[in-house]
């Protein structure tokens, strides 16, 4: 679901925080909020593994397809595996209005040693800071 789309539900089907979502069965949370004129936020926390990889693709797509400049917050990030790697390429590939936009903020070697043993480092656009990836978007500070 993307910010767009009603609250997030939990196990439970209760309805919960808009714009954050937690999987049941791995620590993982999503938490999307505005970030400018066009520009989204996305906070990961916990393990992008190949079960909890499908819903970040589906989020960071659905926001991309929306025309939005996404940037992606890694910095409480655990764990970062092959699956969320592909759904970090699926997003920088996927094909999406002019006005979207995407960037990963990552400065732990939790995540940034995955994107150098993969190259994707040199890939993807990666920030050490969200101010950093902020300027690049031209966001101002809030």
């Amino acid at each position: 679901m993307t910010m767009h789309d009603h609250a997030e539900r939990d196990a439970q089907g209760q309805a919960s925080q808009p714009g954050t979502a937690e999987d049941e069965h791995t620590h993982f949370t999503l938490a999307t909020e505005p970030c400018g004129e066009g520009g989204v936020v996305v906070r990961a926390s916990g393990e992008i593994d190949m079960l909890t990889a499908p819903r970040l693709r589906e989020e960071l797509l659905g926001l991309l397809d929306a025309g939005h400049r996404v940037i992606l917050d890694l910095d409480r990030v655990d764990f970062l595996g092959s699956s969320g790697l592909a759904a970090l390429v699926d997003a920088h590939r996927h094909e999406a209005p002019a006005t979207a936009a995407f960037a990963l903020v990552a400065d732990s070697r939790t995540v940034v040693r995955p994107l150098e043993v993969t190259g994707l480092d040199r890939v993807l656009t990666v920030h050490p800071t969200l101010e950093r990836a902020r300027e690049s978007f031209g966001i101002l500070p809030e």
